[in-house]
């Protein structure tokens, strides 16, 4: 199934206008497909074009507004096994979830935020973390 969204998700990508100039790389952690990043206006066009297409969307920002990157993000199911660890290349993380209940945890410099969530079919969960 993830190899399958995994090649979905390519040819989206190879597929778009976007396709000859594309930044972004699409990542997969033990079959979890991502992208992360937004630094700069190439990589937030990419990001934008590609949100419909993943069900988890985080931004990560300090509290004066301004975006941040290195955020670690860590997605766990509610047993505790991870399903996605990575550290965040600029302010923005999209991820595409199996249907569950999961913890998200972010960490920026020895902060931590955390929040407990459920990815139902058809519906994408959004969050913003300020510091």
């Amino acid at each position: 199934m993830h190899r399958r969204v995994a090649a979905i998700c390519l040819a989206l990508l190879c597929s778009s206008p976007l396709a000859d100039e594309a930044v972004l790389a699409w990542q997969d952690y033990k079959g979890i497909i991502y992208v992360t990043g937004g630094i700069g206006e190439d990589e937030l066009a990419e990001i934008n074009a590609a949100r419909s297409g993943f069900n988890v969307r985080v931004l990560l920002a300090e509290k004066a507004g301004t975006y941040v990157a290195g955020v670690r993000v860590v997605v766990s199911e509610s047993n505790g096994t991870k399903v996605l660890e990575v550290e965040s290349a600029g302010p923005y993380l999209l991820a595409k979830l199996p249907e569950g209940n999961y913890r998200i945890s972010v960490t920026y410099g020895d902060q931590m935020q955390q929040q407990d969530f459920v990815v139902q079919p058809g519906r994408a969960r959004e969050f913003v973390f300020r510091w």
